[in-house]
């Protein structure tokens, strides 16, 4: 995605969910629920630090390297 110029922070739905789904294993369900919960890059970038560790977690993200993982790849602090 980084070809076409997007910053990882205005990530759609869909590229969220693929960055994600590309990390493979265990990532995978949490793809799964970005895409049903129709999370973008625009409302994890809203979050304060609490309240985006706290979404990681809802979204299947239960340790904490996972959820430093997916905040890495998404352009996002954790």
């Amino acid at each position: 995605f980084g070809s076409k110029g997007k910053s990882k922070k205005n990530y759609t739905v869909e590229e969220a969910a693929a960055v994600v789904e590309n990390l493979g294993g265990s990532f995978v369900p949490i793809a799964e629920k970005i895409r049903e919960a129709r999370i973008d890059g625009p409302f994890l970038r809203a979050l304060n630090k609490s309240d985006l560790e706290e979404t990681l977690i809802d979204l299947g993200a239960v340790d904490r390297l996972s959820r430093r993982r997916v905040a890495y790849e998404l352009g996002l602090e954790a």
